[in-house]
């Protein structure tokens, strides 16, 4: 009905162009299809935070880091790793995570990594943040099984202090 509708203009229409940028998404969505289509649905693990990309100086952000499957999280005993994009950040924030009520450190080493023992998988951990100097931090976060660092997930936070 509508796709007689649509013909007269179908000529004048160019096709869009998305100029590689849902490329990733597609193959995941094609991924996906071909394992359900033969009967291999695969679980599949994300990060997600709801960190704001633009904060203040001296402000402290409260924020969540949240790691998630589709498959039984008991199957996937796993860490996640954070690795700054400038070891030398370190120095210009400081961070804390929330275990049982209590406020602990997050303390990144020489090479501006820091490794999350503990996450479980489809539940959130607290975090906050508060920056000690003007500037653009870039922090990679990635979700590795235990055994052999295997990815999972990986979430990049880019992060401008002002």
């Amino acid at each position: 009905m509508y796709d007689s509708w649509f013909q007269p203009f179908r000529d004048r229409v160019s096709p869009v162009r998305n100029n590689g940028r849902n490329n990733v998404s597609n193959n995941r969505q094609n991924r996906r299809a071909a394992n359900a289509q033969n009967g291999n649905d695969l679980p599949q693990e994300s990060l997600t935070s709801n960190l704001s990309r633009t904060v203040r100086v001296y402000e402290q952000q409260a924020f969540q880091v949240c790691a998630f499957t589709t498959g039984n999280p008991d199957d996937k005993p796993s860490k996640v790793i954070v690795t700054l994009g400038n070891p030398e950040d370190r120095h210009d924030f400081d961070l804390f995570i929330s275990e049982r009520g209590t406020l602990v450190p997050v303390e990144f080493d020489e090479n501006g990594v820091f490794v999350y023992e503990e996450p479980i998988l489809n539940t959130c951990a607290l975090l906050y943040i508060t920056f000690k100097a003007q500037g653009h931090y870039l922090f990679e976060l990635d979700l590795v099984l235990d055994r052999g660092n295997i990815p999972l997930a990986n979430l990049i936070q880019d992060i401008t202090a002002i």
